[in-house]
């Protein structure tokens, strides 16, 4: 019995995983009304399609693996580009608020709308080319707008 501890231990950081992509599944899918949800009654303005169910998984998946398994620190611009990125594929952007204030409805439908499958490949893009470079130990300086400045200097080895 004493392999139980051990075999809980090994699967710990898969079973972080999988709680964490139905987490963000459900973090991402109900206000997006992608997940129907008897408590907020909202109705998306912009019919959802499958490439969005396909977004919302793929990215929760992603992000979900990259919270559990990544050695990097939390604050990525890298990562936080992809994510939002992603969030914007699949969701309403009619509905979103945010948006609509910040750029205007006649932007959205006749930018941000036809862009969205672009933006969830390159959302899906960013977080595999993030896997890639580090878990291959090709590190990329990827500018960090000064916010988050790291201390160690050559951690991968970049310049031998």
């Amino acid at each position: 019995m004493k392999s139980t501890p051990f075999l809980l231990e090994k699967m710990k950081p898969f079973l972080v995983f999988f709680a964490l992509w139905i987490g963000l599944v459900l973090l991402f899918g109900t206000p997006t009304a992608l997940i129907p949800n008897p408590i907020i009654q909202y109705v998306r303005m912009v019919p959802a399609t499958l490439l969005d169910y396909a977004f919302l998984v793929i990215i929760s998946g992603l992000l979900a693996f990259y919270l559990s398994f990544s050695n990097q620190p939390k604050t990525n611009l890298p990562i936080g580009v992809a994510s939002v990125a992603g969030f914007i594929s699949f969701a309403c952007p009619i509905c979103n608020y945010l948006l609509v204030a910040a750029l205007g409805f006649p932007f959205i439908l006749s930018t941000i709308e036809p862009l969205r499958p672009f933006l969830g490949i390159v959302s899906i893009g960013l977080f595999l080319l993030f896997f890639y470079f580090q878990w291959t130990k090709k590190c990329i300086r990827l500018p960090t707008l000064g916010f988050f400045k790291s201390k160690k200097v050559n951690e991968y080895n970049v310049n031998k």
